[in-house]
């Protein structure tokens, strides 16, 4: 029986495409690819920066801006910003540029070299981060769905953010009808690009947030949906993405639901 990573719950298997299969947790509704696949870090070469990110740059900028602007009513207007999945350094350089002091973590070599470049101080793995209570706002953008044990990295989290600081998630929100499409050609390869299989290990929805609230002591500030990020390129990806692909955007206090 393979068991929830989250809530030690039993699950029930949602999707299968050859050796890959989904599972989803009957307690905490969250679902996850099983065999977590191994050395998943191997993805996050130069050449998937240079293709997926560096090209669009400031696209993605934008982007993140309108985002932080449906945040800010509810954060700190100032303060020391963590970001897990710092990428290439996109809202590292935002933020900096909205006067807060910021630190990024990303297990991309590439990555890291990116953005000390840029003059950011940036850790290897968030385990190195040792002072507990000193950050007013943790960011983890489209990165939670990709880690091999989310449950760690947010019990960390809670740790390193100070008494009522933010955590702010976002995250693919796949419907069902994705997971049903994704069944019906589940034959052939090309569908498991539909769940982004092997990189997208976890799917979450609003659900799933109201029970991971509970279990790690944090307050649910606010949860929205938005469009996914689209490339300004025309092809059918892009169409895809713009009429069907959404994220979910999370705001966590650390503090309890009163």
């Amino acid at each position: 029986m393979v068991k929830c990573n989250f809530c030690d719950g039993k699950t029930s298997l949602k999707v299968k495409i050859k050796f890959w299969k989904i599972y989803q947790c009957k307690n905490c509704k969250i679902s996850f690819l099983y065999p977590i696949p191994e050395k998943i870090e191997q993805i996050y070469i130069q050449k998937y920066f240079e293709r997926w990110y560096l090209p669009t740059y400031q696209q993605r900028k934008k982007y993140l801006e309108k985002i932080f602007l449906r945040i800010e009513p509810y954060i700190s207007q100032k303060g020391k910003v963590l970001d897990i999945g710092c990428g290439i350094g996109i809202l590292l350089e935002l933020m900096r540029e909205k006067g807060f002091e910021v630190i990024g973590q990303d297990i991309s070599q590439f990555s890291i070299e990116s953005c000390k470049k840029k003059g950011f101080k940036v850790y290897s793995s968030i385990n190195n981060i040792n002072s507990e209570n000193q950050f007013d706002i943790i960011t983890m953008i489209d990165v939670i769905a990709h880690l091999k044990e989310p449950s760690n990295y947010l019990q960390k989290c809670k740790k390193l953010l100070k008494p009522n600081g933010f955590l702010i998630i976002k995250t693919p929100l796949h419907s069902n009808f994705f997971f049903f499409i994704t069944k019906i050609f589940s034959f052939i390869e090309k569908s498991k690009s539909i769940l982004h299989i092997p990189a997208q290990i976890y799917h979450f929805d609003k659900n799933s947030f109201f029970k991971i609230s509970k279990l790690f002591d944090l307050k649910l500030v606010k949860i929205f949906i938005i469009k996914e990020f689209i490339d300004k390129k025309i092809n059918f990806l892009n169409i895809w993405k713009f009429f069907m692909e959404k994220s979910l955007v999370v705001i966590l206090q650390n503090g309890k639901e009163k």
